[in-house]
């Protein structure tokens, strides 16, 4: 049994910037590990796999693009997010990609996990209702550091198509239904043919 315990802190900075009918957002992040708080120093420093007291680097941006066609409204969002580590990473620090939140089309059993990578997300929506969307998905990513030569590989690509929107009912409910497929993806990595799901939230 492993006993874990830390502390650090995380500096960040973000900037939206309007360009035409698009939106732009970028942020850039950095994450240190201390031993302040009693912190423990993690059980693969011993083997050079790891640090509580890592130093992570992450990069985003976001941009969405509205559009219309007759009386149709359209939108375009297109993502990318990076990591890059200074120090080995401990599993739980580490980047990891194949699921409906990083690369889509994969049902999230199996991921590939590594200190560095990208993952780069498109959407192409459609309103077909007034907070209701249609909407396709296509993405990528990929990892790379010290411990990517231990994967099946190293880029996976997939598609997704679902609906999503909101329901005003007293507050909001929020709701993504969707399902997808693996486009690229390693030999004997496992994954279901359609990985379908959904999501529900509610705010007030």
């Amino acid at each position: 049994m492993q006993r874990r315990r830390t502390a650090g802190w995380l500096a960040e900075l973000s900037h939206k910037e309007y360009i035409g009918n698009s939106t732009a957002q970028f942020k850039i992040a950095y994450k240190r590990g201390t031993g302040m708080s009693d912190a423990l120093r993690a059980p693969e420093e011993a083997f050079g796999e790891g640090t509580s007291r890592m130093k992570i680097w992450t990069a985003s941006a976001d941009v969405n693009t509205p559009f219309q066609i007759g009386k149709q409204l359209f939108a375009y969002d297109t993502s990318v997010h990076a990591q890059w580590n200074k120090t080995p990473l401990t599993s739980q620090d580490k980047l990891a990609i194949g699921g409906h939140h990083t690369v889509r089309g994969f049902d999230g059993e199996m991921s590939l996990s590594a200190e560095r990578g990208w993952y780069w997300r498109n959407d192409l929506s459609w309103q077909f209702k007034p907070g209701h969307q249609l909407y396709l998905g296509a993405d990528v990513g990929h990892v790379s550091g010290q411990s990517a030569k231990w994967l099946l590989g190293q880029t996976l690509a997939g598609t997704a198509i679902g609906i999503r929107g909101q329901i005003k009912l007293g507050g909001n409910l929020h709701y993504d239904i969707f399902t997808g497929r693996a486009l690229k993806k390693p030999e004997f990595f496992q994954s279901r043919k359609w990985a379908s799901g959904f999501q529900v939230g509610y705010t007030f």
